[in-house]
């Protein structure tokens, strides 16, 4: 699906350079936004569903055909808590906004990731009035200002990040399952790497006794689960049998980390 927004005033600059400039373009970077939301416009949606991988990757494809050395930026996504915002991440069954919104914001880092995008950040740091339903109001990791309670999107980004230090995207690997998804990022300065795996839904989807085939020969593997609380996570050992590990897939990502990735 083209997204005309990523792309109008792109063409526009590329064709001014073209005339005025030769062609060379008068910027380093081409920064975008851009939020998921259903198309009535009254929520946010998951990641996936809004297909945020597919329209970022046309963006940066756009760059490698026509701007060569440009890095693309994405520096505003995000989600609102409050259940009134049109921007909200809703309670899905069991899992309060706050959940859904650090479940969402982990996934949304991974389609960037995936997408071949240089730089990416979220909108905010912090909440302007959690009680308000203002767009983007409710949208931080930690409540307002003053306060700074980090919210359970603190701790699964964080987490993320602990996890992912020193790694970079490698690839997709097919799981298999349309309820599983799964990325591979390598150690930029090492053999190790680690699976980020999760269901790509909204409706508390679970795969349990999911079989993953792991890359390599790795001798050890260690999941790593976002907890509220905790910003490295928890861990535990996980056993490797006939090169294959045996996890349960949620729709809250989780991190797999080995020893040896290929």
């Amino acid at each position: 699906m083209r997204s005309p927004a990523f792309f109008k005033l792109e063409e526009s600059s590329k064709l001014w350079a073209d005339l005025n400039r030769g062609g060379s373009m008068p910027f380093d970077v081409i920064n975008v936004h851009t939020y998921a939301r259903n198309a009535a416009g009254t929520s946010g949606i998951s990641p996936e569903e809004f297909n945020l991988k597919g329209r970022l990757a046309e963006l940066v494809d756009y760059r490698n055909r026509y701007m060569p050395g440009k890095e693309v930026w994405l520096s505003e996504i995000g989600y609102d808590t409050n259940p009134g915002s049109v921007q909200r991440a809703p309670a899905i069954g069991s899992f309060s906004a706050e959940e859904v919104q650090g479940q969402w914001l982990v996934r949304s880092y991974m389609e960037i990731a995936a997408a071949g995008v240089d730089r990416a950040t979220m909108y905010m740091l912090r909440d302007v009035d959690a009680a308000s339903a203002t767009m983007y109001s409710s949208s931080g990791l930690v409540t307002k200002f003053g306060e700074w309670t980090p919210k359970t999107s603190w701790y699964y980004v964080y987490t993320m990040k602990n996890a992912l230090t020193g790694m970079k995207f490698l690839g997709e690997q097919a799981s298999g399952n349309a309820n599983v998804r799964m990325y591979k990022f390598k150690s930029a300065s090492g053999n190790g790497g680690a699976y980020v795996v999760w269901a790509p839904t909204s409706n508390q989807t679970m795969v349990t006794d999911y079989q993953l085939t792991l890359q390599g020969s790795p001798s050890s593997a260690t999941k790593i689960e976002m907890v509220h609380g905790d910003t490295d996570g928890v861990s535990s050992a996980l056993k490797i049998s006939g090169g294959k590990v045996t996890v349960d897939v949620s729709e809250r990502p989780m991190f797999i980390q080995v020893n040896q990735m290929q």
